[in-house]
């Protein structure tokens, strides 16, 4: 049988591409079956974990919306009147909260051994 007279729908079926893996699988004496050395270094990238960077990052943000939200609430119980916010005490919340967040940085408050 020459490679012209194949049919390429017959050729790449999923049957024939069954019956050409069984043979490989036949010929080499393979029974899916891998080394436990090849498996500890599968799993070894396969495990999942996230850098320290990303977990000081995300505790960045949480404590930057944690003291955004501690000034909101202040300024909600003790020094609004229920009218609109104080736009100089959001922008005191956002700064204070910016500069909190720096000095913690500046002091390798978020070092992660």
């Amino acid at each position: 049988m020459s490679v012209d007279n194949i049919d390429p729908k017959q050729a790449f079926s999923v049957r024939r591409l069954q019956e050409v893996e069984d043979i490989a699988n036949d010929q080499n004496g393979n029974d899916d079956e891998i080394s436990e050395i090849a498996e500890q270094v599968a799993a070894q990238f396969a495990s999942d974990s996230i850098a320290p960077y990303l977990i000081t990052g995300l505790v960045r943000l949480a404590e930057f919306f944690g003291l955004l939200a501690i000034a909101y609430i202040i300024h909600r119980m003790y020094v609004s009147d229920g009218s609109l916010p104080s736009f100089f005490y959001i922008y005191g919340g956002v700064l204070g909260a910016f500069f909190t967040i720096s000095f913690i940085q500046a002091l390798d408050g978020y070092d992660i051994i």
